[in-house]
């Protein structure tokens, strides 16, 4: 078995982009949030661009969208960054 990419974007970089969101939260805010951070790792931005849903209940829900979404792009599982 081949072993899975490594993502570029740092937990640190999730951290700062999503700190301060407010849930539920919608999906377009999310992005706009974190694009206004600034000093993000591009990563980041892609990523949050490509969520699924409209809308957030919660940050745990935001943060699985974002691993399932890294695990179909065939990241490594144990070393995402978050």
């Amino acid at each position: 078995m081949q072993p899975g990419k490594v993502p570029a974007a740092e937990p640190s970089d999730y951290e700062r982009a999503l700190e301060g969101i407010d849930f539920p939260s919608a999906k377009n805010a999310v992005v706009r949030h974190a694009h206004d951070r600034g000093g993000i790792d591009t990563e980041v931005i892609d990523m949050l661009g490509r969520l699924r849903q409209d809308e957030y209940e919660t940050l745990d829900e935001l943060r699985a969208d974002l691993r399932a979404l890294y695990i179909e792009d065939g990241y490594d599982e144990t070393k995402l960054p978050l």
